[in-house]
Protein backbone atom coordinates (compact mmCIF):
# COMPACT_ATOMS: atom_id res chain seq x y z
CA UNK A 1 0.00 0.00 0.00
CA UNK A 2 2.38 2.65 -1.47
CA UNK A 3 -0.94 5.38 -1.30
CA UNK A 4 -1.55 7.31 1.44
CA UNK A 5 -4.45 5.24 3.60
CA UNK A 6 -6.08 8.43 4.27
CA UNK A 7 -6.35 9.26 0.90
CA UNK A 8 -7.48 6.03 -0.13
CA UNK A 9 -10.18 6.06 2.52
CA UNK A 10 -11.24 9.65 1.74
CA UNK A 11 -11.44 8.69 -1.80
CA UNK A 12 -13.44 5.45 -1.09
CA UNK A 13 -16.03 7.09 1.05
CA UNK A 14 -16.09 11.06 -0.63
CA UNK A 15 -15.24 12.20 2.36
CA UNK A 16 -12.02 14.75 2.79
CA UNK A 17 -8.58 13.92 4.52
CA UNK A 18 -9.18 15.50 7.68
CA UNK A 19 -12.46 13.99 9.07
CA UNK A 20 -11.00 10.47 7.93
CA UNK A 21 -7.71 11.71 10.14
CA UNK A 22 -10.29 12.07 13.23
CA UNK A 23 -11.83 9.08 12.58
CA UNK A 24 -9.25 6.74 12.93
CA UNK A 25 -7.41 9.06 15.92
CA UNK A 26 -10.92 8.53 17.81
CA UNK A 27 -10.91 4.90 17.08
CA UNK A 28 -7.41 4.38 18.04
CA UNK A 29 -8.01 6.67 21.11
CA UNK A 30 -11.13 4.74 21.93
CA UNK A 31 -9.04 1.46 21.87
CA UNK A 32 -6.25 2.53 23.78
CA UNK A 33 -8.14 3.85 26.61
CA UNK A 34 -10.03 0.48 26.89
CA UNK A 35 -6.78 -1.36 26.90
CA UNK A 36 -4.81 0.87 29.59
CA UNK A 37 -8.02 1.25 31.75
CA UNK A 38 -9.83 -2.26 31.60
CA UNK A 39 -7.44 -5.06 29.07
CA UNK A 40 -6.47 -5.54 25.59
CA UNK A 41 -9.08 -8.57 25.60
CA UNK A 42 -11.85 -5.70 26.55
CA UNK A 43 -10.87 -3.60 24.07
CA UNK A 44 -10.89 -6.84 21.30
CA UNK A 45 -14.40 -7.34 22.27
CA UNK A 46 -15.72 -3.63 22.21
CA UNK A 47 -14.51 -3.67 19.01
CA UNK A 48 -15.71 -6.45 17.99
CA UNK A 49 -19.45 -5.46 19.66
CA UNK A 50 -19.51 -1.57 18.61
CA UNK A 51 -17.54 -1.90 14.80
CA UNK A 52 -16.94 -5.04 13.01
CA UNK A 53 -15.66 -8.50 13.77
CA UNK A 54 -13.82 -7.62 11.38
CA UNK A 55 -12.04 -4.92 13.07
CA UNK A 56 -11.62 -7.27 16.52
CA UNK A 57 -9.77 -9.34 14.12
CA UNK A 58 -7.68 -6.80 12.80
CA UNK A 59 -6.70 -5.59 16.25
CA UNK A 60 -5.95 -9.25 17.21
CA UNK A 61 -3.48 -9.42 14.76
CA UNK A 62 -1.84 -6.17 16.02
CA UNK A 63 -1.31 -7.25 19.10
CA UNK A 64 0.05 -10.89 17.99
CA UNK A 65 2.41 -9.16 15.38
CA UNK A 66 3.79 -7.40 18.62
CA UNK A 67 4.79 -10.45 20.36
CA UNK A 68 5.41 -12.47 17.11
CA UNK A 69 9.57 -11.86 18.26
CA UNK A 70 9.21 -11.58 21.97
CA UNK A 71 9.75 -14.67 23.74
CA UNK A 72 8.67 -13.28 27.19
CA UNK A 73 5.38 -12.37 25.30
CA UNK A 74 4.99 -16.39 24.17
CA UNK A 75 1.89 -16.76 27.38
CA UNK A 76 0.72 -13.89 26.38
CA UNK A 77 -0.01 -15.24 22.91
CA UNK A 78 -1.02 -18.21 23.60
CA UNK A 79 -3.91 -16.60 25.87
CA UNK A 80 -4.78 -14.39 23.56
CA UNK A 81 -4.96 -16.55 20.56
CA UNK A 82 -6.99 -19.21 22.58
CA UNK A 83 -9.30 -15.86 24.15
CA UNK A 84 -10.09 -15.17 20.39
CA UNK A 85 -11.11 -19.01 19.61
CA UNK A 86 -12.89 -19.46 22.59
CA UNK A 87 -14.96 -15.54 21.20
CA UNK A 88 -15.76 -17.04 17.51
CA UNK A 89 -13.56 -19.78 15.79
CA UNK A 90 -15.48 -18.90 13.03
CA UNK A 91 -14.08 -15.50 12.48
CA UNK A 92 -10.24 -16.60 12.62
CA UNK A 93 -11.16 -19.11 9.87
CA UNK A 94 -13.32 -16.51 7.83
CA UNK A 95 -10.75 -14.39 7.81
CA UNK A 96 -7.92 -16.62 6.84
CA UNK A 97 -7.52 -15.74 3.74
CA UNK A 98 -6.38 -12.13 4.08
CA UNK A 99 -3.25 -13.48 6.22
CA UNK A 100 -2.69 -15.95 3.32
CA UNK A 101 -2.90 -13.28 0.77
CA UNK A 102 -0.89 -11.24 2.92
CA UNK A 103 1.72 -13.52 3.36
CA UNK A 104 2.10 -13.88 -0.74
CA UNK A 105 2.57 -10.22 -0.66
CA UNK A 106 5.18 -10.51 1.88
CA UNK A 107 6.93 -12.99 0.40
CA UNK A 108 6.97 -11.55 -2.94
CA UNK A 109 8.30 -8.17 -2.09
CA UNK A 110 10.68 -9.47 -0.13
CA UNK A 111 11.79 -11.56 -3.23
CA UNK A 112 11.91 -8.52 -5.80
CA UNK A 113 13.89 -6.57 -3.08
CA UNK A 114 16.41 -9.04 -3.22
CA UNK A 115 16.58 -8.95 -6.63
Amino acid sequence: MSERITQLIAERYQLNEETIRSIIKDIFSWVHEISYKRSVSEAMINSYWQISEEACWHLCGIILESYKDNEYCHDAKGELITGMQYFNVQMLKRFKPILDKWEIEKIWELETNND
